[in-house]
Parts: C-alpha cells; sequence; structure tokens
C-alpha cells in the first residue's frame, strides 16, 4: 500500500442502527472486547502505513476521535471534519496525489484475505471499484486521485450543496461505480446491529486462524490472575470475559466487555454485555445484546434487580427495524436503563431509561417494541 493514499470515514449511523449513542464517533464503536470499529480499518489497510491515512469526522467529535487514536502516531493534520465541502476535498486531494485512492466508510467491518487486498493496487485505475466481501457490497471504493478528482468534479454540476457528509457514500460513489470486485475475508458487521451480535456468539465456537484468531483470543477466558474476577458465587460457561470485569452470577456461551459487573443469582445466556453495564441482582438476560453503558452521573444499574430480558428460542422482530432486530434478538442501547422486576420480552429496543417512568411504561414491554426518548444528538 505504499503508493495509496488510504481515506478513511467516520459517517453518522443517527436513524440507521438503533440504540447506538450518537456522543461518540462510531469508529470508537467497541467491538471484540478491547478493540473499536476503527482498529479493523487500520488492521485492513494501513496498518504499516498510517502515514499514508486522512481521516474524516464530524467536526463536533473530531478531537475525540484524534485523541482516542493517538496510539496509532497519527498526526493532527491526518484528521478533517466532514462537513468540507466537495470543492475543499478536492483540494486536499491534489495536495498529494497517489496512483491508488482507497475510500473507506469505517461503518463496514471486515478483515479482508492478505492475497486479495494486494491485488487492489493493481486494478483498472481509470475505473472506480466497489468491492465487495464474500460478494456481499461494503463501504470500500478504489480507483487513482486522477479518476477520484473527476468523479467529484462531475458530481459538482448537479450537486453544489452536498458536504462530504451528505453525499459521499450515498450518492457521488455508488452512481460512479464502474465494476464490483470481490475479495475473500471475514465480514465483522455492516452496520447491522443482528450481524453484530451474530459474530460476537458465533465465535465462541468457531475454531479460527491467523488475525482473527488473535481477535478472539483478545477476550480472553477468564483464569486465576487475571484482571477481572470471578466470585466464589459466579460461573462462566463456554464464554468470553474481557478485563476488569468482576463476575459474581452465572454467564453462560456469551461475551462480557470491559468493565461489565454481574451482581450476585443472575443468569446471562447467548447474550452479548457491552461495556459498563451492570447487571442487577437475580436478573435473567437471555439472546440479548446491551450496548455500552453512558452513566451520567453516580454508578446505578442499566438493568435493575430480578428483572427478565429476552428469550432464547424466540423468533420475533422489532416492530420499527425487522432488518436490524430480528429472530429474537432484544437491544438495550446506549442510553437504556431497566428498572428492578421489569420484564421485556424479545426483539424490543429499549434506549432510554424506563425505570424513571414506570407509569409510562409500565413493568412488561411487550415483544417487538421500540421504546426510546427523543435526544438532542451531538
Amino acid at each position: 500500500m505504499q503508493d495509496a493514499r488510504i481515506f478513511f470515514f467516520d459517517l453518522s449511523v443517527e436513524g440507521e442502527i438503533p440504540g447506538v449513542s450518537s456522543s461518540i464517533p462510531f469508529s470508537l464503536f467497541p467491538f471484540a472486547g478491547i478493540f473499536s470499529v476503527i482498529d479493523f480499518s487500520f488492521f485492513s489497510f494501513a496498518e504499516k502505513r498510517r502515514d499514508q491515512v486522512k481521516i474524516f469526522a464530524q467536526l463536533n467529535k473530531l478531537k475525540t476521535l484524534e485523541q482516542m487514536l493517538e496510539p496509532y502516531g497519527l498526526q493532527s493534520d491526518q484528521f478533517y471534519p466532514l462537513e468540507i465541502s466537495v470543492q475543499d476535498f478536492i483540494v486536499i486531494l491534489k495536495e498529494d496525489m497517489k496512483k491508488t485512492c482507497i475510500i473507506h466508510n469505517t461503518g463496514s467491518c471486515y478483515i479482508p484475505a492478505v492475497r486479495d487486498l494486494k491485488s487492489l493496487l493493481h486494478l483498472d485505475r481509470s475505473s472506480l471499484h466497489h468491492l465487495l466481501i464474500n460478494h456481499y457490497p461494503v463501504d470500500t471504493y478504489v480507483t487513482s486521485s486522477e479518476h477520484f478528482i473527476s468523479i467529484l468534479e462531475h458530481s459538482m454540476d448537479t450537486m453544489e450543496t452536498v458536504t462530504l457528509k451528505d453525499g459521499l457514500f450515498s450518492d457521488i460513489l455508488p452512481a460512479a461505480a464502474d465494476t464490483m470486485e470481490n475479495m475473500e475475508g471475514m465480514l465483522l458487521f455492516n452496520r447491522n446491529i443482528k450481524q453484530f451480535y451474530d459474530w460476537h456468539i458465533n465465535h465462541i465456537d468457531t475454531n479460527l486462524t491467523g488475525i482473527a484468531a488473535n481477535i478472539r483470543n483478545s477476550l480472553s477466558v477468564v483464569h486465576p490472575g487475571g484482571d477481572s474476577c470471578i466470585a466464589s458465587t459466579g460461573s462462566v460457561i463456554d464464554s468470553f470475559i474481557s478485563p476488569d470485569c468482576s463476575i459474581r452470577g452465572a454467564v453462560i456461551h456469551s461475551i462480557i466487555f470491559p468493565g461489565v459487573h454481574v451482581e450476585e443469582e443472575c443468569c446471562i445466556k447467548n447474550s452479548v454485555i457491552m461495556n459498563d453495564s451492570i447487571i442487577g441482582k437475580g436478573a435473567s438476560i437471555e439472546n440479548t445484546l446491551i450496548m455500552p453503558y453512558h452513566r451520567d452521573a453516580g454508578q446505578h444499574n442499566s438493568v435493575g434487580d430480578h428483572t427478565v430480558i429476552g428469550k432464547v428460542d424466540s423468533k420475533v422482530k422489532n416492530r420499527l427495524y425487522p432488518d436490524q432486530v430480528y429472530d429474537g434478538l432484544t437491544v438495550i442501547g446506549s442510553h437504556g436503563k431497566v428498572g428492578d422486576r421489569t420484564v421485556v420480552e424479545p426483539g424490543c429496543i429499549i434506549d432510554t431509561d424506563i425505570s424513571a417512568n414506570s407509569r409510562k411504561y409500565g413493568k412488561k414491554i411487550t415483544r417487538g417494541s421500540c421504546v426510546t426518548s427523543p435526544r438532542e444528538h451531538s
């Protein structure tokens, strides 16, 4: 990739992936325990050529992204706001022309086969190539700098007011693509929360090699002397526990992300519990994804005592997001809080504090419901 310029775009998933917090760049959304989504963009395209990367994100999230990616050794002049015009982006392109441009939306999370990745440099640079992973379209395009500029200049004739944030992946690139180029690899997920859940659950049992095995191993089963604690009341069966967790209940065939605390008499089964969630005493959680918990102040449970969430053998879909939440998956979003002794049936999405107004929401959320509250997104 020495003769390639690599562009990473952190696009908002607002309204596309339910339950994901808009307060941080989506590139920093956790994946596989200790990783973030953008780590896989670096694994795939820029592990050894980080100086060739330019990153575009919303202006109000750019500083956060820059700070969090400091370990990659990137410079401040490698970060740009998504709100710039297409014309301004063309100026950036002309400052450092490369034979090959790789244009990648970090919401497409995958690991391509190394041999296919190398072949990108030999594609016809007079065309725009839309990549597929195992015949599944992903938001990655390859072309030359000259052809990329030509595409952008042509788009300005009909879309003068479009910014990179508004139109690059939704309009400009799909309309200009000349070919579809398939690569073998591992699709982790492509802006779909059910894919995200399935990858984690399926890889508890799968025999993996190479970088995928390293990802799996990074979750690391808890062992004596590790960073996490399994209390005398706790048990872990066919599961992975990330660092800085406390397990006082039962965890079965599940993935536990860093900073999670599971209280006594809980049973978590076939679930993915993400960063900093606190699961109250006696809770039962099945076939559920709990996203990273955003505490406003102090420490309180994201799931209350003696609460029941989800069911393993359900096939119900969510009524508002049937393409994102199906096969009985239940989702507790980043802003979700479920109070004591509440029942959340399969297929639900909870992304608000339903414990704060039990009169409004009741103690039972019926299957397929979507309970959210309007928030001012930063």
